[in-house]
């Protein structure tokens, strides 16, 4: 029979192992994400070939829109070159240069430069095409049309909440989406983009599970509550850094909303972007004044913060009464 001092012996034996076990898995677990940490930071770290290309419509799209693109601080100088678009390479002749407006700004990967064009005085309805660059490392040459100024059936796309398992699975949707409608004028991004609003590395997978979809496509973004967070513990929440440097939008809306209240035209199409994490008050005032001059047939008005909610704790009363 085994004593009770032996049994006392030989569990205290079975918990140290089961302790170790333990240590080791956490130590396992401790290297694999810093592992994964690093590829990511290797893999979404910029370079000077251009990358994170993606459009965006100006205020009128009969007659504008933006590109932005990311490269590393190497890169001091960048361009963009546009033209009607041909059958051929010989439209390329024609193209004309445009010195982009470029910012340095830093991540938790580091340093970057973001550079941005506006192309303005287009022609309605026309195949443009555009490439972006430092002149002597380019993009592909891709192709958009502008829209027209009278009222032509279209299509849009909307997508809602990418934020976990974006490169995975939501770049599966999106490419879905853009096999079932090729012919979709632009995509309707209704917040949640990703789900730590300072991870460059969730950034890096929202822009490859797009794609070259965003080159040919122009997207308009509405923050959603993950794309604010606190850079300090008891600190403000504040708009991740990757917005205004990844997206060039209108600056039609309320002052201190910028390139998150905006509206654009397209078509008989009016589509407005209101930012529901913060300025309810003056986006509802401003958003009177701009429906009042309204002269569209349709209006779309998206933002993230639902007025019903099926969840619990998540009845937002105050909005859904402005």
């Amino acid at each position: 029979m085994m004593t009770a001092e032996r049994f006392i012996l030989k569990r205290k034996g079975f918990f140290s192992m089961i302790l170790r076990l333990a240590l080791s898995a956490s130590l396992l677990l401790a290297a694999a994400g810093a592992f994964q940490a690093r590829n990511a930071a290797e893999a979404y770290r910029p370079g000077e070939t251009p990358d994170r290309i993606i459009l965006n419509w100006t205020e009128d799209a009969s007659t504008g829109f933006s590109v932005t693109w990311r490269t590393s601080p190497q890169v001091k100088e960048a361009y963009a070159e546009i033209a009607e678009a041909g059958e051929n390479h010989e439209f390329a002749k024609n193209a004309r240069r445009v010195k982009a407006a470029t910012e340095a700004y830093e991540t938790d990967l580091g340093r970057a430069h973001s550079h941005s064009v506006t192309f303005t005085g287009l022609t309605p309805a026309t195949r443009y095409s555009y490439r972006v660059g430092d002149g002597h490392s380019w993009s592909a040459w891709n192709t958009l049309k502008t829209a027209t100024q009278q009222a032509e059936p279209f299509t849009f796309l909307y997508l809602g909440d990418a934020q976990n398992g974006i490169l995975p699975y939501w770049s599966r949707l999106i490419r879905a989406a853009y096999a079932h409608a090729p012919d979709a004028r632009f995509i309707v991004h209704a917040g949640d983009l990703i789900n730590r609003f300072n991870s460059d590395a969730e950034w890096g997978e929202w822009h490859q599970g797009g794609g070259w979809v965003n080159q040919i496509m122009p997207s308009l973004p509405t923050p959603g509550n993950h794309e604010y967070g606190r850079l300090e513990e008891n600190g403000p929440r504040t708009l991740t850094v990757n917005w205004r440097h990844q997206f060039t939008l209108p600056l039609n809306g309320v002052e201190g909303a910028g390139e998150t209240n905006y509206f654009v035209d397209i078509h008989n199409l009016r589509f407005i972007s209101l930012n529901s994490n913060l300025l309810q008050k003056e986006q509802a005032e401003w958003l009177e004044k701009t429906l009042a001059g309204n002269k569209k047939t349709w209006t779309v008005v998206a933002f993230h913060h639902p007025v019903y909610s099926t969840a619990v704790r998540r009845d937002n009363k105050e909005l859904r009464e402005m």
